[in-house]
């Protein structure tokens, strides 16, 4: 999706360079393509912990305050993710009556990468908390030290 991004925007460049005038079908492709590659990326990001964060700050406090820490930022997340994914699905919704200007997409079909980026993140951290919750039971029972968290 990334190289026909770079693909389309580069032509694009190019046409407009030999002709004087942008093409409209693919200015509106390339708006379609950036929504979907920087959304779908924001889910793969926080997934592959490729995300930006202020880690060191965190590293400073003693191993327990950190466990807290990363679970709260999971929590925040998590709810800031839900809240996203529930307002741009009412935007996808919204969509399916709206058109992009030169091609006629309906922009329910751009949108909805939003829900599906978000969605990603909020099925990330579930299933990363289910597996934690496992590990610190079992810790538990075993009398060891905590888990790091979900993070790890």
């Amino acid at each position: 999706m990334l190289a026909l991004l770079i693909l389309s925007t580069t032509l694009n460049i190019i046409g407009y360079w030999i002709t004087g005038r942008r093409s409209g079908q693919v200015d509106d492709l390339v708006l379609s393509l950036f929504v979907w590659v920087v959304y779908i990326g924001v889910g793969s990001l926080y997934a592959g912990n490729g995300h930006i964060s202020v880690s060191f700050l965190v590293e400073l406090l003693p191993k327990g305050l950190q466990k807290a820490v990363r679970l709260f930022d999971d929590l925040v997340m998590l709810v800031a993710s839900c809240a996203f994914a529930y307002y741009a699905l009412k935007l996808s919704l919204r969509g399916l009556t709206l058109l992009t200007p030169v091609l006629k997409l309906p922009f329910f079909y751009i949108d909805i990468s939003l829900v599906l980026g978000f969605g990603y993140v909020i099925i990330d951290i579930g299933w990363k908390s289910v597996k934690f919750i496992r590990k610190l039971f079992l810790t538990l029972k075993q009398g060891s030290d905590l888990p790091d968290g979900p993070h790890e």
